[in-house]
Parts: C-alpha cells; structure tokens; sequence
C-alpha cells in the first residue's frame, strides 16, 4: 500500500471515528489468493481495523462490500464495513482476530465441533434464502452452469495434472474422462439451486468470542448448496473422522430446506465434492506455480485422499478414479510427501459390496 492510500485511509479514520491518530501501526498479512492486499491498521487506543486494497480487475473483489451488506442484512454474521472508498479500491472492516477454523485443527473434537455447528447454521441461513428476488438486492457473479463446471475441471486438468504433476493425457483417455465429467454435471444439477459462498472452508469462516463469521464471499452466486458443505467437510486443509463428518452432513441435512432423501442428498455431497475438489487441486496448482504462493501445494496430498474416498462410491469414474491414482504415484515419485494425510480408507466405516460407506450411501453405478 502506497503511502497516499494510507494517509487517505487515515484521514477518514480521524474524521468519522473522532480519534487522533498519532500513533499507529500497519501490520502488513499473509497474501491470499485473490489479488487482494490485506493490513491491520493498529489505534493507539488498542483498537484494530482490517484494510483490504484489491484488483478491481477482478470482478468478484468489486462485489464484496455490496454482498457483505447483504448478507448483514439478512442476519448472516460477517464483518461490519468501517467505510469504503470504491474508486480508491479500498475497504475498512471489523477487525475479528486471528482465529479462524483453520486455527483450531489441532484441537479436540469436543472443543471444535460447536464452532461447526454454528458455522452450519450461518450457511444454512444463505442457503435457505428465497432466490426469487435476489437480482433486486445486490449484485453476484453469473449463477453455476455448465460451463463454469468444465472451466473448473479443465483447470484441474491443466494446472494439477498437466503443470504441477507433469502428465500428459492421451485423447481416447481425456474423451473417456469428458465423458464421466458430463455425467457429473448433469448430477449436479439434480440438486435444488440457492444462494452459496463459493469457497466454505475453514480458513474462510473466523471465530470471535463464541461467534462465527462468514469471510471472503465475494464469489457468492447462485448454485448447488452441497457444493458448499463438500467445501466444509472435505476441506484439504483440516481433517475429520468419518462420524464427525457424518454429523456435520446430518445437521445440515436436519435443517436444510430441500426436498430430499437422505440417501439422496448423499449421493448429491459426493458429486459436489467431488467437483470441488477438483476446483481446489486446480487452485493449489496454479497459486503454488503462477501465483508465487507455494505454501499451497502442502494441501494437495489431503485433497487428493478426499477425492479418492468420493471416487469409491462413483464407479462411473473409473477414468477418474485411474487418474488421481497415477498423480498420486507420481508425486510419490518425485518425493512430495504424503505421510501427514489422513487416509479416511484406514477409519472406522460400514461395508456394502466390499465398499467403504458413509451411513446411509452404497457405491453407485448409474
């Protein structure tokens, strides 16, 4: 940030907020991939505020204050906007700490799970929204359709498989893959539409106090909600036993609005993770080698045992599954380490057929 923003931020901090501001320090925080820059503006008093300057060449950086007072206003907990100067491209938020899911892997269960439940409630309050009227209350990225199904797979494609795993697919086996890939998305779309975050996972909803709070959805548009919850329990960066996962799909399931049977609504976080994960080996990929962010490429181990897991109850995907199966061993080979992965194949789990199960889901071959 250039010493201009900062004095404009400054003085408007001194105007509206009625402080002197004598004494301050910028803080400046860990990059994200968004093409954003992130500061925490330290008051002498011992207050704090979160400075965002963003790429408003990203459309979906542009949306966020608008989404943010959206989502406030329909009783969603997110950060409050100080002020924002929209032709400077900079926002001035609530500051909520540090402390984030993310933060609180290492912790038990019994400790953690309620921050869970709560970040379900917030979800499910986006989820449940009417979508009727929404053109009419704020602006949002173009709804999921097919196209941006193929874009985030041929993402995948590209960036984990091709650039960072180094494979190159022959065409009879890329169309065999195109052809399980259009299977899925016509699975994703037996699904009920709503609003969704986009990017649900753990270091994306903050904890203050006994609260939790929705950050970074400036990607929100209309789309399929298990693409969501697949974010939060599939999630690359933290890990779960399969009952503790299990309780978190069954409390959303308890309190969603879709008209669905539950082995329905299993089969429906299988697609949707199972595209999501893609989206984030993808995204790991090209943080890690285009985007100077290397720090990503740890997660990719986790989310590719995730990825395999969903894949034992899809077996269409045989393609898919044969893929993922041979990055894996690639990797391996060229000593990415995969010793910390939790390997949800060892857990505790109900067999059907010579298959691990989530309760109530049995492989499917349709």
């Amino acid at each position: 940030m250039d010493i201009k923003s900062k004095s404009r931020i400054l003085e408007i901090l001194k105007k509206s907020l009625s402080i002197e501001l004598n004494f301050f320090v910028w803080e400046p925080l860990s990059k994200r991939g968004s093409q954003r820059e992130f500061f925490r503006l330290r008051m002498p008093d011992g207050s704090s505020f979160i400075v965002i300057l963003y790429d408003p060449d990203r459309t979906e950086n542009r949306y966020y204050a608008d989404i943010c007072d959206f989502l406030k206003n329909i009783g969603i907990k997110v950060p409050s906007i100080i002020f924002r100067l929209d032709e400077e491209n900079i926002l001035v938020l609530e500051d909520l700490g540090d402390m984030d899911l993310y933060s609180l892997r290492s912790i038990s269960w019994e400790k953690r799970r309620i921050y869970y439940h709560k970040t379900i409630d917030e979800v499910s309050k986006l989820h449940n929204y009417p979508i009727e009227t929404i053109n009419e209350r704020v602006k949002l990225q173009a709804p999921f359709d097919e196209g941006l199904y193929r874009w985030e797979r041929a993402y995948f494609i590209e960036n984990f498989v091709e650039k960072l795993v180094g494979l190159k697919l022959e065409e009879k086996f890329y169309k065999e893959l195109e052809q399980e890939f259009e299977r899925l998305t016509f699975n994703l779309f037996q699904t009920p539409k709503c609003l969704i975050h986009r990017d649900l996972q753990s270091q994306n909803v903050m904890v203050k106090g006994e609260d939790v709070y929705l950050i970074d959805f400036q990607g929100m548009r209309i789309g399929n909600p298990f693409y969501d919850l697949g974010s939060l329990v599939f999630d690359a960066y933290v890990s779960f036993s399969q009952s503790e996962r299990q309780e978190l799909i069954d409390a959303y399931l308890e309190i969603s609005n879709f008209n669905l049977s539950k082995e329905e609504a299993l089969y429906a976080i299988t697609y949707a993770s199972t595209q999501r994960l893609m989206q984030a080996l993808g995204a790991f990929s090209y943080l890690s080698l285009v985007a100077g962010l290397s720090d990503f490429q740890r997660f990719i181990p986790q989310a590719l045992e995730n990825l395999s897991f969903l894949l034992d109850f899809l077996d269409y995907m045989k393609r898919l599954r044969e893929l993922i199966e041979k990055c894996r061993e690639t990797l391996i080979a060229k000593e990415v380490d995969f010793s910390k992965t939790v390997h949800l194949m060892a857990r505790p789990a109900r067999i059907r057929n010579g298959k691990k199960s989530m309760d109530g889901i049995k492989p499917k071959t349709e």
